[in-house]
C-alpha cells in the first residue's frame, strides 16, 4: 500500500516486496494467500480507513489466510486529506466489526522485540484473517510538522 509504510520500506531493512495503490495491499495479500501461504499486508491507518476496509471485509467473507499490519501513526503522509481523530480512536472497533479472527495491538515504544516477534510468529502460524495494529510515533517523514 502507498503511504508511510512505503516511505519506511525502501530504506534498511528494505522490507517492501510489492507495492500497488492505496487500499490494495489487503486484497493483494488475500489473493496471494490462495497459493497456500499466508499473505501479509501492510497498510497505514488513514489509508486503511480511506480504502482498506472493503478489502478486509472481502478477506473475511471469503475466508482468506492473511495477516494485516495496520501502522497507527495518525499521519496522512501520502493519503488524501485527514479523517480526524475519531476514526483513528475507534480503529480497533472498526477492525473488529469487520469480523476478523484476531486483533492484536503493539506499541513500538513499549513492547520488547521478543514480544513483537512472538505475536508475529503466533499469528503467522494461525489460519484466518488476523490484524496487528502497530502504534508508532511519527518518524522523520512527519508532514504535519512542516
Amino acid at each position: 500500500d502507498v503511504g508511510c509504510n512505503i516511505l519506511q520500506g525502501y530504506f534498511p531493512p528494505q522490507t517492501i516486496d510489492t507495492a500497488f495503490a492505496l487500499g490494495t495491499s489487503i486484497g493483494t495479500a488475500a489473493g496471494m494467500s490462495l497459493s497456500g501461504r499466508k499473505g501479509i499486508a501492510v497498510i497505514g491507518d488513514v489509508g486503511f480507513l480511506h480504502s482498506g476496509i472493503n478489502a478486509l471485509l472481502n478477506a473475511v467473507e471469503h475466508g482468506h489466510d492473511v495477516l494485516v499490519i495496520v501502522l497507527k501513526n495518525e499521519i496522512p503522509a501520502m493519503t488524501p486529506g485527514s479523517l480526524g481523530s475519531k476514526g483513528i480512536a475507534h480503529l480497533r472497533n472498526i477492525i473488529e466489526g469487520c469480523g476478523v479472527d484476531s486483533v492484536d495491538e503493539i506499541d513500538l515504544q513499549i513492547n520488547q522485540p521478543s514480544e513483537i516477534k512472538a505475536i508475529l510468529e503466533n499469528r503467522l502460524a494461525e489460519r484466518g484473517v488476523n490484524v496487528l495494529i502497530v502504534q508508532a510515533k511519527p518518524g522523520p517523514f512527519d508532514m504535519s510538522a512542516q
